[in-house]
């Protein structure tokens, strides 16, 4: 055991010395042994370049008989496309009337498309400027900007009240 001040300075220096180069040899020793290599590496750091640029979703038709109606389309259906392309859009589809049995309820985002089927479809878009409808397969002329109410029957639209 040291007992001069100098004695203890070398054995804190020789201690210090030797677990320096116990966690140099742990940390970052270079053999091709593969010895001194760290256990778990750091994950790789993430790159700094913007995500490549995607085209926009293709519109996704959602299934339309039976799941809805518990029916097939019949002749006599109108059939009710409703896409939006401009942004989105909260949609409400009813048979019959406001009142009728829901056909459909939900925001329909940009890009998304439903299909709908019935003698008399009842429709609220709540922002009709960002969507197009289709009505027995030929394109309705652009809507008016905000919420409205519709009735869609074969080969006719009109507002609803």
């Amino acid at each position: 055991m040291p007992s001069t001040y100098r004695e203890k300075v070398v054995a804190a220096i020789g201690f210090g010395a030797v677990v320096l180069l116990v966690l140099v040899s742990l940390i970052g020793g270079n053999s091709s042994d593969g010895a001194g290599t760290i256990a778990n590496p750091p994950p790789p750091i993430a790159s700094r370049e913007p995500p490549p640029v995607t085209t926009a979703p293709q519109p996704a038709t959602v299934p339309p008989p039976a799941t809805t109606t518990g029916r097939q389309p019949q002749p006599g259906d109108a059939r009710l496309v409703v896409t939006a392309t401009r942004g989105e859009s909260l949609l409400a589809v009813r048979a019959d009337s406001e009142d009728g049995k829901a056909l459909y309820e939900g925001v329909l985002v940009r890009g998304r498309s439903i299909s709908l089927f019935g003698p008399q479809l009842w429709i609220r878009l709540g922002a009709a400027e960002n969507v197009d409808l289709t009505l027995d397969d030929r394109p309705v002329e652009r809507l008016q900007a905000g919420p409205l109410d519709l009735i869609a029957t074969p080969g006719q639209l009109q507002a609803a009240g």
